[in-house]
């Protein structure tokens, strides 16, 4: 299933780089060389049984490059929240009672590089394909409370564990606002695929940015 989901994303891109082609017939407004930018919004780790999505933060630079017009290169750094779960269990014969938590993260630092229309009008579209590394964090904390201290502390966890991959992401969104602009407002959608283990860890990112 996995891979007819990353089929078709890239069918999608593939489509909406035609597009973006006709588009940049009619551009004509050049973006900044440098721009900086700052992002937040959702991320949500796409795997059976996963935990609810949780908030991303993101910041980064794009060098826009003055040939090939439209393209541009930058890196990236952000924190992405994929969630947690909770569960709390009760033994009434044993007296005995376990709350557990369980957080997963992933800390990406990315290359990124842009195909970018700089339009006539306030609306710009663009899509991005990155290469770096993510820090993948996943903590577990688990909490017995049957009245004695000392099984208590046996049996009570309070671990973290994290690891460093290769991984990549592509996407697309856009800019809102003039391109010669201080400051522009845009959004992007981003599928994110880190070359774990035992099997792919998959992301989505949904964002919100400023860009200035």
């Amino acid at each position: 299933m996995r891979e007819v989901s990353v089929m078709r994303c890239f069918r999608v891109l593939m489509v909406g780089a035609m597009l973006l082609g006709v588009l940049a017939l009619g551009a004509s407004a050049q973006d900044k060389p440098l721009t900086f930018h700052v992002g937040a919004g959702y991320a949500k780790l796409l795997e059976d049984d996963a935990p609810g999505g949780s908030i991303g933060l993101t910041g980064g630079v794009i060098y826009n490059l003055e040939k090939p017009e439209g393209f541009a290169i930058g890196g990236e750094a952000g924190y992405l929240m994929l969630g947690k779960e909770e569960e709390e269990y009760n033994d009434d014969e044993f007296d005995v009672s376990v709350k557990s938590e369980a957080k997963l993260s992933v800390i990406p630092i990315t290359a990124q590089g842009y195909y970018m229309v700089p339009m006539d009008g306030s609306l710009a579209p663009f899509l991005t394909l990155g290469l770096g590394f993510y820090n993948v964090r996943a903590s577990v904390k688990v909490e017995v409370d049957s009245g004695n201290p000392v099984i208590d502390d046996m049996l009570s966890i309070d671990d973290s564990d994290s690891e460093t991959k290769l991984g990549m992401n592509f996407g697309g969104g856009l800019k809102f606002g003039a391109a010669d602009a201080r400051v522009r407002f845009g959004a992007d959608a981003r599928y994110h695929i880190v070359m774990t283990d035992v099997e792919n860890t998959d992301v989505l990112t949904l964002m919100g940015r400023v860009y200035f």
